[in-house]
């Protein structure tokens, strides 16, 4: 017997219900595979932030400190100068808040 070309054109393409199901099943391993990945390199990254913010902190901590050391010591040497600039800022607040 003859093959007919409408046969032979229907054995080549394949069905197009199974290739879209094949196609959606391709897209949810990579979907889960980059949620793994995204997962793991945000887990990482989250780690490395913390110990610089950690990091960070100590290192402000520090300067505050002395900062605040400095700022004591500049008062008790100068306290009419402290007074009339705390008085100068509670009046420009004052100013500002008003408006």
């Amino acid at each position: 017997m003859a093959r007919r070309p409408a046969d032979e054109a229907a054995k080549a393409e394949p069905d197009p219900a199974a290739e879209l199901e094949r196609l959606k099943a391709e897209v949810a391993a990579l979907l889960a595979e980059l949620r793994r990945a995204g997962a793991e390199g945000l887990g990482a990254l989250g780690r490395e932030a913390r110990a610089r913010a950690g990091e960070a902190a100590e290192g402000l901590g520090g300067e505050w400190a002395d900062l605040e050391r400095r700022l004591v010591e500049e008062v008790r040497a100068n306290p009419l100068r402290a007074l009339g600039l705390a008085a100068l800022a509670g009046l420009i607040a004052g100013l500002l808040v008003r408006r």
